[in-house]
Formats: structure tokens, sequence, C-alpha cells
């Protein structure tokens, strides 16, 4: 039965009204509700409220600064932001594409449309098909003599296109329907041969012969999504057609294409949609021809070809594919390239070197982006297809800036930022990507994906699905992959030579006839947030829930402004972030560009939105090319073999090395401690922004490679410059400045109390990691510079451990909870005597004596975050959660933190005087094997060394009955020789028990071993110390343990954190 026309019209005014966004809303005059959308109950502090929350519901002040800075009056604000009494005028294309839609289901349901394919069928695309019709009728009113110039098979392909993106916008909602429907009717109907379709075509005519009520009524804001992007495809395939017609000659010269052929295929979507709705399109014509439209300035990309032939023309060897462009100013064409295989190992080996070639002419040119979708494998030539970033902006991109992996394959400073290079990255759903341009570090890329069974039909289910493909960038010899892993040297080679030839040609380069000023002027991307966010974003706003009213969707793309309303003041380009909201909205990837060389911002409508940076893409490349040299090729080069070591190197421990070789001669401690010094000082990288950061090898939860090292004590800058700052105390090297240049980032976060609630709540409290070690770095710097500044630092940060956060510890250790939070606090309680910081310290010390699972009434040690349930050591165990409750019972004379601090050392002796060291049991309550438990009996974090160490340090001397202090003097070699499980750590503990002849001794056994392999040991396949400039793993550790050796009185013990 037909729905009478005047409740289809009512509820196309109710949608008008509901699905209004909300600065739509905002921009009204008239604060009126409507009755009955399902906004009623809602009062205005509840409207006020989920703005809140969308942005932080634990940060209110984000909202009111929201405010603020956008000039709104928050009275004003909760008024309007409710829906209309009465739909606004005039009405909006998408409204009246709607009620076409509605209008167009009055067409047949048996007749097949040309957009379907019977074999593939689209979900839910009979619901979806009078939007297809009504955009196919509108195109044709648009360009009349369509049939001429795009050929009905062509126009059928781009129609199932549209389809496709009806289908995966409305899919959520509509199977929400659907399997509503498919429960009230007892299921979906499993004893059949084949899939029924009864309860299908039953859910279709609902909508159809309703006319899309029902979808409008329960989710107007569907509604006006899926007229938006249908309307989006009418201006975009109109304007792809005047295009073609109006470059007929222009294509015939570029690409030999005859003027009156006919196009036989359109390819829509191989890239994201920008700007209503534009996306990259495959055209192929009645020749065969095929090339590629894409709707913006290709200048760059003209630019950047002209480079290559430039340097082709001067010898670059091997020489690097151009491609054919056709640059229309608003839009052009480029030659379209197919991914082919190799015939021969030369030819892969001339693919990885002209890879590395290309490598360096993208790191001088500052490019970004240059991912796994971004190049194609053409025989030996990788060829970059999109180059709108190949000179990129420096601007930081939102949202990011905790994210270290991606702060370093962003800087301008390193080959890192060009994308070229694989890194290793795990999804939620498990799966590893490596898009590195040049090929990733597997045969395969995998991947779990969400797919339809049974489309269509009564069993019609949603399941993940496992594919393994390769990649059109991967480099092939017939049929095999050839991975870059395996060709490390001749990418280096390629490098080497290109950049060597770069250097050669500086001065050609940059001057006013060179290539590279033609890139003046010319339309870059500026990439303010990485897509993923963009993704999950609309993904998110498409959820069922979200659908029903327009504030409720708007409010879903709020938070990705929450982290930049942290700061105290709106930066350059926060009114950028109206315009990507906007695109966001109507389902479009934001885009913002700038000319090469300026630095105003413009959203994808070509509108100015603000500036960024203090220097445009181009006048940083030529600061960058003025700035080749030998040392950065060097360094360079190596970031290169380090990112391929941390790919493929192994994460198990490396084999145990018992050689016990003595020195014929050491080198002195002091001068080791000064070379560290100098090589951590040539590694230290300063970006043009003022970010400032040393690169090393660390684990993230999601990622593996090169990262700039975080913040934190344990392996980041912090503990590098307090290791810089014992340098300049014993050996007056003049590293203070250095320090106090890595360490400016973190005080200024530390000015603003929002970024530092946020760092604290993103770190935690550990000593490790969180704002614990910061706490105790600063104290120390402190005391050895004798600036009283650096304590005032530690005094704010200190401020951030509050009683919130220490209850809600778990791990009580020392390394990641309380403990550790105990000894910082107390650390600096002892450098400035106030009280309060000693009452912090006392509820740390409380909250331990209150957590059941540290000990148990048997007096087993139960470590929350620790490897083993009877854990030994300082780092997670008995010695150092002992240690902080002694030293708490020396500063405040509690005798209960004495007697449980006594009650945790007696753990340490079991069994008849058999000392825990070397007695671990894991968690399953199996002992480790023999092998293992070498390893780690005479370490620091998780053996015997910690635990002594710690019984020693807090004045209750050697453990009764241990051996440990000789073991671990007779002891060879270990496999690492930093201080938390290496050999090091051993050193420190013969130092605190007055054996300072054993300490020095192992100490030069030490040196003598790194002087001959060349570098100092770091394990967890870290093939150069370099790249491990951390404390407690890393370089700096070593170099502090060493002045330790010259100067124990001058420095505290930072392994029991004195």
């Amino acid at each position: 039965m037909t729905p009478d026309t005047s409740a289809v019209t009512a509820t196309l005014e109710v949608a008008r009204c509901v699905a209004l966004r909300l600065d739509e809303r905002l921009a009204r005059e008239h604060p009126v509700q409507i009755s009955g959308n399902g906004q009623g109950s809602r009062t205005d502090s509840d409207l006020l409220a989920s703005w809140r929350d969308a942005l932080c519901p634990t940060e209110p002040s984000l909202l009111d600064r929201r405010l603020e800075w956008d000039g709104l009056e928050k009275s004003r604000v909760a008024e309007l932001m409710a829906a209309p009494k009465e739909p606004p005028l005039p009405i909006a294309p998408w409204a009246e594409f709607l009620a076409d839609a509605c209008n167009a289901c009055a067409a047949s349901l048996r007749d097949p449309d040309r957009s379907q394919n019977p074999t593939d069928p689209v979900p839910f695309e009979e619901v979806l098909l009078p939007f297809v019709h009504v955009a196919r009728c509108r195109l044709r009113q648009l360009v009349v003599d369509l049939d001429r110039v795009i050929l009905p098979s062509a126009q059928a392909s781009a129609e199932r296109a549209l389809l496709k993106e009806l289908s995966a916008i409305a899919e959520q909602a509509l199977f929400a329907e659907f399997a509503t429907l498919r429960a009230t009717h007892g299921g979906p109907g499993l004893g059949f041969d084949r899939p029924p379709r009864s309860l299908y075509r039953r859910f279709v005519r609902s909508f159809r012969h309703a006319r899309l009520r029902p979808l409008i009524e329960r989710y107007p804001v569907l509604g006006r999504l899926l007229a938006v992007r249908a309307t989006f495809w009418v201006e975009a395939s109109a304007e792809l057609v005047v295009r073609l017609r109006a470059d007929r000659d222009g294509l015939a010269e570029t690409f030999d294409i005859d003027p009156l052929a006919a196009v036989t295929r359109l390819r829509q979507g191989l890239g994201d949609s920008h700007g209503r709705g534009r996306t990259v399109t495959s055209v192929r014509f009645t020749s065969g021809t095929e090339i590629i439209y894409k709707p913006r300035s290709l200048g760059i990309d003209v630019a950047f070809y002209g480079l290559l032939e430039w340097l082709n023309g001067r010898g670059l060897n091997p020489c690097q594919r151009t491609l054919k462009v056709l640059n229309r100013g608003m839009h052009g064409w480029v030659e379209k390239v197919q991914p082919r295989s190799m015939s021969t190992d030369e030819e892969v080996a001339s693919y990885f070197e002209r890879a590395g070639a290309l490598l360096a002419i993208a790191y001088m040119l500052g490019a970004m982006d240059l991912h796994h979708g971004n190049v194609i494998a053409v025989g030996p030539d990788p060829v970059p297809v999109d180059l709108e970033t190949i000179m990129a902006t420096s601007a930081p991109r939102l949202g990011q800036d905790h994210d270290k992996g991606v702060v370093l394959r962003q800087s301008q400073s390193n080959v890192l930022r060009t994308g070229l290079l694989p890194y290793w990255r795990t999804t939620r759903d498990g799966w590893k990507l490596h898009p590195g341009g040049m090929g990733g570090i597997s045969k395969k890329i995998s991947g779990v994906t969400k797919t339809w069974c049974h489309t269509n039909t009564d069993w019609m289910v949603r399941r993940d699905e496992v594919r393994v493909t390769g990649q059109a960038n991967c480099a092939r010899r017939a049929t095999e992959i050839r991975t870059p892993v395996d060709h490390v040297e001749d990418v280096v080679c390629g490098f080497e030579r290109a950049y060597s030839a770069l250097q050669r040609h500086r001065n050609e380069l940059v001057s006013d006839r060179g290539p590279l000023a033609a890139f003046r002027g010319c339309r870059v991307r500026v990439l303010l947030r990485n897509t993923r966010a963009y993704h999950s974003a609309m993904r998110r706003s498409l959820h069922p829930k979200h659908l029903g009213d327009g504030l409720d969707h708007s409010l879903q793309f709020e938070l990705l402004k929450a982290r930049l309303l942290r700061r105290d003041t709106p930066v350059g380009f926060w009114y950028a972030l109206g315009a990507e909201h906007r695109d966001l909205e109507d389902l479009d990837y934001p885009l913002f560009c700038t000319a090469s060389d300026g630095l105003d911002l413009y959203d994808s409508q070509g509108c100015e939105v603000g500036t960024f940076g203090s220097a445009s893409p181009h006048s940083d490349t030529i600061e960058r090319v003025a700035g080749l040299n030998d040392d950065d090729r060097q360094r360079q080069t190596a970031l290169i073999r380090f990112t391929f070591a941390c790919l493929s190197a192994p994460l198990a421990p490396e084999p145990c090395d018992p050689g016990n070789d003595k020195p014929a001669a050491t080198a002195p401690a002091a001068s080791e401690a000064r070379a560290i010094g100098r090589v951590l000082e040539s590694l230290f990288i300063k970006e043009p922004d003022g970010a400032a950061y040393w690169v090393g090898r660390q684990w993230a939860e999601r990622e593996r490679g090169p990262r700039p090292v975080e913040c934190t004590l344990y392996d980041g800058s912090v503990g590098v410059a307090l290791f810089l700052v014992a340098l300049d105390t014993v050996a007056g090297s003049g590293h203070r400045d250095l320090a106090g240049e890595a360490l400016l980032p973190l005080r200024s976060t530390l000015r603003n109390s929002g970024t530092l609630a946020a760092l604290a709540d993103r770190t935690g409290i550990g000593i490790a990691k969180g704002i614990g070690g910061i706490v105790y770095a600063l104290a120390q710097i402190g005391r050895m510079t004798d600036d009283a500044s650096w304590l005032d630092d530690a005094r704010l940060v200190a401020s951030a451990i509050d009683s919130c956060r220490i209850r809600a510890d778990k791990a009580i250790d020392v390394l990641n909870g309380t403990s550790g939070v105990l000894l910082s606090l107390l650390s600096l309680y002892e450098l400035v005597g106030e009280r309060w910081i000693l009452e912090r310290a006392i509820e740390c010390g409380e909250h331990i004596l209150a957590t059941e699972t540290t000990l148990s009434a048997k007096d087993e040690l139960r470590c929350a975050s620790g490897r083993f349930s009877r854990q030994a050591g300082f780092a997670h165990g008995v010695g150092g959660i002992s240690s902080a409750l002694a030293r708490l019972a020396r500063a405040d004379g509690n005798e209960q933190f004495a007697a449980a601090s006594e009650t945790g050392f007696r753990l340490a002796v079991s069994d008849a005087g058999s000392s825990l060291e070397g007695t671990l049991q894991r968690e399953d309550g199996r002992v480790p094997p023999a092998a293992e438990s070498s390893l780690w009996r005479h370490t620091w974090c998780n053996g015997g060394v910690g635990t002594e160490l710690g019984h020693i340090y807090y004045g209750l001397g050697p453990l009764p009955r241990s051996s440990t202090v000789l073991d671990t003097a007779n002891a060879d070699l270990g496999t690492t020789d930093h201080p938390c499980c290496g050999n090091l750590g051993r050193a420190e503990l013969l130092l605190s028990a007055d054996r300072m002849d054993l300490a020095a001794d192992l100490v030069d056994r030490v040196v003598e071993r790194a002087g001959r392999a060349g570098s100092y040991r770091m394990g967890n396949g870290v093939p150069d110390a370099r790249w491990a400039p951390g404390f407690f793993q890393g370089l700096s550790g070593v170099g502090y343990q060493l002045l330790r050796i010259v100067a124990p009185s001058r420095l505290p013990c930072v392994l029991a954190f004195e």
C-alpha cells in the first residue's frame, strides 16, 4: 500500500529539522525546540553535557575553552543546540534530493538495474537503488551528450561505485533493522539447502513501498548523508565529463588519445574522497589507452618529474623513471602504470638501488607519505604515483604529539619522514602492516576485514575474513616477492650515490634557473592529521545510535579537537578545524593545502583558514639542500641500516657469552664516559619547530622500529639528560646545556596544568616511564647543578602525583608502580624538606601495605606487574619494594613501614639460608631452564644483585649467608652491558659493597670487550649501542655507571634511587 504523500512530506519536514548539524543550529537566530523529534526530554544542560562528554567527560574546561575560542556564549549555545521547530529555508539541496529518492521508490522492484551484478550483490542494494536512479537522472540533465562521451558500460561501472559507497554508509543501520525484523519472525530460517530470501524481500518492501519513510523517521541523518553523497557523485561526474571534453586536444598531444574516442570504463574511488566527493579516477578509452584523472593541480608533479629528468641528464645512476603529465590548473591527467615483475636478480638489485636513490631525492625535498599505496613497482623502477606531499610542510600533525613513532616519521631531519622505509605495525585486529613505499618486510600483507556472507538473504551476516595479498609496491622476480630487508646494501648504495650527486649539484639545484625553482607556487598538501583518525571518526559516526539526530552525529567529530584545546591559546590553524569538521560530516576526508612557498592554509573549498609554521615547504627544502654534507649522509645511512635491523632483529635474548678474557690494557672510565657524551651529542636531533630528541629502538604497543625516545627516565631523554649533567659535573665536559635543550619540551609541558595532567594520565606515575622518574631525575639534576629551577620543576611534577593516582596504582613495584614513586618523592623530600612531599610519600607507603597482592599470609611476594610470582630483584621484586619501605621508615620513623620492609627482605633468605637470588619461579609454578636462570641470576632488575643492593644501600648490610657479592665478582661477563640486567648493574653492587677493586676490574672487562666489538652490548636485537641512548638499558646508563667508578661520592646511586 502506497503511503499518503502528505505523510511522507511531513516526515521529510521533520527530517530537515532533526538532521541539522551543530554548526547549522548555532547559526540560527531563534532557539525554538521541536516536539516529538527525540529531543523533547533533553534539557539545555543535557545538551551541553553531551557536547562536554564528546570532548572529554573528565575535563569540563575543554568545552568552556572551545566556546571561548569560537566566540560563543554558553547560555545562548545551550538554547540553540536543540532542533528547530520549523525547517530552515531555503530547502537544502540534500533535502530536495531525498524527496526525489522517496518518489523514485515507485519503480518496479522486479526491474534489474544496470548497477547491479547478480553474482556479486551489494548489501541492501534494493533499498538504495532509488538514490542511484535519481543520481543517474540528474547527471543526464546536466550532461546532454553523456552517451557520446561516456559509453553506457562505463556509466554503469560508475553507478555501481556509487551504489557501493551508499551501501558502506547505510549498512550498519540497515542491518540493525533487518536483524530486528528477522528476530521477530523466528530467526534466519536455517533449515534450507540454500539461503532463503523471503524475510529479506519483506524487509526491502517495507522500505520501498513506504517510500523510505521508515528509514527517514528512524535515521534522518542517514537519509541526509545518502542524499549528500549521491549529490556529490552527480557533481563530480558531470565535472569529469566537462573536463574530458575541454581537454581533448591536450590528451591527444600528451597521451596520443584520439580526440573522438569515447570512454569505455571508469574506475572511481581510487583514493580518498575530497572536496565534495571528488576522487582519483581511472579512465579507459576505446583505443585501449588508460590514464588517471586527478581532481587537483598537478603542478607539483610536473616539477618533480622535471627534477628527475634534470638529475638523469647529469648522470644519476641508476636513473629514475618519469611519467607523462598534463596539468590543467585545477585538475590534471597522468600516465597510468601497472605493476610489473622482473626476470633477473640484477633487475631486482637495480630496483632497490633506484629505491635508495628515490629515498635520497625524497629526503632532500622533505617528502612525506610515500607509503605502500603511493608507489608502484614497475619492473626495476619504483614509481611514486601520488606526489601531493613530495614537498611537505613541517607542521606537526594534530593529535599525535604523544606518538613518538609518528613524530619521527614526520621529522624533516631524517629519511623516515618520506614513508619509503618499512616499519612494523600491528592493528587492533592483530594483523600486521609493512607500509613502506619501497616494499614490506614480509612476503605478504595479511589482513582481517569485515565481509558480508550470504548477502541479501535471510542468512545475511557479517564476519571477519582473513586476506593475504601482495602489494603493487613489492618488487617481484617472476612470482616471488623480494623484500628490502634482503637488499639493504643495494638500498644504501643507491641512497649514497644519489645523495652524493645532490651534494655535488647543490648550487645548481637552488639557483634561480635550477630545477627547484619550478616548485615555487605549486600546490602542496598539508597533512594536519593521520588519515586513520579520520577513518575511525567517520566509521564511528555511522553507528545507528548516531544517525537519529544531527547533533549526535556532529558531536562524534568533536573529540578530534580535544588535544588542541589543552593548549592555553589557539594555534594558527585552529579555525581549520571547523573546515575539517564540516568535511567529515559530509563523509569527505578533510584536505588542506598551501602554496609551496607560502604559509597560508586553505581548505578543500579553497578558503583560507589560517597559517602554519614559520617557514614554507620550499624554503625548508632550500635550507636542507644547503645542509647536505658527509656527516648528514653518514647519519642518514646509519638510520637506514638501523631501521632494517629493527625490523629483522630477533626478539629473544642473545646466547650467553662466557668469555672471561682479561684485558691487557684498559681505557680510563672517565675517558670512555666523555666519548659516550660526544656520541650522544652527535646523535641529538633538533627540528626547526623546536622539537629535540634522540632516536632509539623502542617497543610500542602496536609498532616496532626507530622512534624518538620518550621523556622518561628508564629509556628516554630524561635519563640521557641525567647522564649528561653528571658528565659535566664530574668531567667538566660542557654537556649541561645539551641536557637543558633535551628537556626544554618537557619543561614547557610542565607550565600548563592541562598538559601536565595529560602527561600523568598517559604515562602513569611509575619511576621508569612515568612522572615518578621525571621527579627523581629533575631533583638529582637540581642537586648536581645547584640550580633551584630544576627543583621547582620537580616539585611541580610531584604535585601531579595525587591521592587518586596513588590509589589507582595496581603495580606496586619500583619500575611501574607505587614503590618507585615512593623512592622518587623521598629523593625530592630529602633535598627540599617540604612536609607535603613526605605526606604524599606516606600515602604511597600506606597504599603498598593496603594492597593485598603484595605480601600474602605465606610471606610470598605477589607483584601484580611482575613476570614471576616469587620474584627477586629491585625493579619488580622484593628488593625494590622492601627498600622503598625501609627508606620511608627512616624518613618518617613509622615502625609499621620498617616491619613490612623487614618482612620483605626476610623473603630473600629462604629454606635454610638459600638465597632467593637465582631461585625464580614462573607464574605457572615452573622453575626456568638453567640457561635463563643464569641469565637473570646476576641482574639488578630481576636477580639477586638488585635484592642485595637494596639491602646494603639502606643500611642493613649484606643479606645473611648470601654469596651474591662474591658470585657477582667471579661470574663471567653477561650478554649485555647496561645497568638494568647487564654487567654494569653488577658493578654497582660491587661498588656499594665497598669492593672498588672488584668493581673497577669488572668495568675494565666490559670496556675492553666493547673496544674489541666496536660497541657496548644492549641486547634486544639492538645492533649498535648508539641506537639505545637511554639509561637503564642504554648508552647513557653505561656512561653514568662509568662515572660512578670515577667519582662515587659525587654522583647518586641511580639504581638505588638515592
